[in-house]
């Protein structure tokens, strides 16, 4: 957790996409975080997707907010990871940090 609470997010563009991994793929309180975040900035989260690919497992969440929407997935050996606008994905990012 104490990773999470270090996260650096460089300078973008708002029209850039952006990909940014806030923690371990099989962290129940971190996806808890997850949700109180969304939920206090308004939006809502899908249930989630998943899936298996060899020997990964994806599982993808997709979070609307009033702004517009970003994907949350968790990927094995990859961890949970946040993408979309890099605006949005900064928001989230931020408001996981502070939950």
């Amino acid at each position: 957790m104490a990773r999470e609470r270090n996260m650096k997010l460089r300078p973008m563009t708002a029209n850039e996409l952006a990909t940014l991994r806030i923690g371990e793929e099989h962290d129940p309180a971190l996806l808890s975080r997850l949700r109180a975040a969304v939920a206090g900035l308004g939006g809502s989260m899908t249930d989630s997707v998943w899936g298996v690919g060899g020997s990964q497992e994806i599982t993808k969440h997709e979070i609307s907010l009033l702004d517009g929407a970003i994907e949350a997935e968790a990927e094995t050996y990859i961890g949970l990871s946040l993408r979309g606008p890099v605006q949005l994905v900064q928001q989230v990012a931020l408001a996981v940090q502070r939950a």
